[in-house]
C-alpha cells in the first residue's frame, strides 16, 4: 500500500484555511469603502486564496483519475454515498438554519426562495461544491476507461485543452450573464482534476520560481480585481477558471508536489478537511460580525473558525454513524 503523501495533506489543510479566508473576507471587502485599509487588506486576502477550490480539486484528480484502475462497481457507489450523504444531511442543517432565523426575528419564510436554492444547486453559499465535485465522481470511472486509450501525449494537450474550454466557457458565461444548471457545472473543474493527474511526482528542482509564479499570479487577481470592483463593481477575476487562479493554482500545486514534508501533525487536521468545510459557515456565521471592523482581530477569528470547526467535527465524527454524513 502507498505511504501517505503528507505533502498532499499539507497544501488539503491549505486549501481548506484559504477557503475559510475567502468565506470571511469577501462578505467584509465587498460591503467596506473601497479607500479603506480594511477593503484593501480583505481583497488582498481574498485574491491570494482564489487557489483554495481548484487544488482540491487538482488534489481529488490526483487520486481519482487512473488510466489503469478496473471499474468496481461496489467503490463506484459507495464513492458517490460519501458525497451524497454530507450533501443531504448540511443541506437540511443549513435550510432548517434559515427557517429558525426567520422564527426568531419574526419574518416570514420565503419557501419560493428556498425551493430556488435547492433548485440552483446552493441550499448554501458553500454547497455548491458538492454539487460539482459529485459530477466528477460520477463520470471518473468511465473518463480513466477513455484515458486509457490515448497516449501520454494526448492525455496533456486533452488536460489543457480542457483548461481553455473551461476558461473560455466561464468568460462567456460572466459577459453574458449566463447562470449553468448545477448538473453540469462539473466540466469546468475536469480541467482541474486532469492537471492534478498529469503533473502529480513531476520534478521541478527551483521551488522558489513556483512560489514567486503564484505571488505573482495572486498579485495580478488583486490589481484587476481592485479596478473592475471599482469601475462597476464586479469582479470576473475572482472566477475559479480566470487565467490568473488557473496559473496561481497550478504554481502551488506543483510546489507542495515537489515539498517533502514529515511532521504527522498535519494528518490530525487533514482527515477533517471536508468536515471543516461543510461546517466552518456556521461558525463564521455567529463571530463575522464581531471581528469584521479590526484586521487583528479577523486574522484571529480566521484561525479560531478553524480550530473550532477541527475540533467540532472531531468530536461528532467519534459517532460512527453520524461520521457518514458529517465528512
Amino acid at each position: 500500500m502507498k505511504s501517505r503523501e503528507l505533502n498532499i495533506d499539507a497544501l488539503r489543510v491549505l486549501a481548506c484555511f484559504l477557503v475559510i479566508i475567502i468565506h470571511v473576507s469577501g462578505p467584509i471587502f465587498t460591503k467596506s469603502d473601497t479607500s479603506s485599509s480594511i477593503f484593501l487588506f480583505n481583497l488582498g486576502l481574498d485574491s491570494f486564496s482564489r487557489v483554495a477550490v481548484p487544488l482540491f480539486v487538482m488534489i481529488s484528480g490526483r487520486y481519482l483519475i487512473n488510466t489503469d484502475q478496473a471499474f468496481e462497481k461496489t467503490k463506484y457507489f459507495k464513492s458517490i454515498l460519501k458525497i451524497l450523504r454530507p450533501l443531504f444531511f448540511w443541506s437540511i442543517i443549513y435550510l432548517s438554519l434559515y427557517v429558525v432565523f426567520k422564527f426568531i426575528k419574526n419574518e416570514s419564510i420565503d419557501y419560493k426562495l428556498l425551493l430556488n436554492n435547492l433548485i440552483l444547486g446552493k441550499p448554501y453559499y458553500h454547497l455548491w461544491y458538492l454539487y460539482m465535485i459529485l459530477g466528477i465522481y460520477i463520470i471518473v470511472p468511465f473518463f480513466n476507461q477513455a484515458l486509457g486509450a490515448l497516449t501520454r501525449k494526448q492525455i496533456f494537450y486533452l488536460t489543457w485543452g480542457l483548461v481553455i474550454f473551461s476558461f473560455i466557457h466561464q468568460s462567456y458565461n460572466y459577459f453574458y450573464n449566463v447562470k449553468d444548471f448545477f448538473g453540469i457545472w462539473f466540466i469546468d473543474y475536469i480541467g482541474y482534476a486532469m492537471l492534478g493527474y498529469i503533473y502529480k511526482d513531476r520534478i521541478f528542482a527551483k521551488r522558489n520560481l513556483l512560489i514567486a509564479g503564484y505571488i505573482l499570479s495572486s498579485l495580478c487577481i488583486f490589481i484587476f480585481s481592485y479596478y473592475t470592483f471599482l469601475i462597476n463593481n464586479k469582479l470576473p477575476f475572482f472566477n475559479y477558471n480566470s487565467i490568473f487562479v488557473i496559473a496561481g493554482s497550478l504554481f502551488i500545486y506543483r510546489y507542495f508536489d515537489n515539498l517533502t514534508v514529515k511532521d504527522s501533525l498535519i494528518l490530525k487536521f487533514s482527515e477533517n478537511t471536508f468536515g471543516i468545510y461543510l461546517i466552518h459557515p456556521l461558525f463564521i456565521l455567529f463571530l463575522l460580525n464581531y471581528i469584521k471592523n479590526f484586521i487583528l482581530l479577523e486574522l484571529l477569528g480566521i484561525i479560531i473558525i478553524f480550530l473550532l470547526s477541527n475540533y467540532t467535527i472531531k468530536l461528532l465524527s467519534m459517532n460512527t454513524t453520524l461520521k457518514k454524513y458529517l465528512m
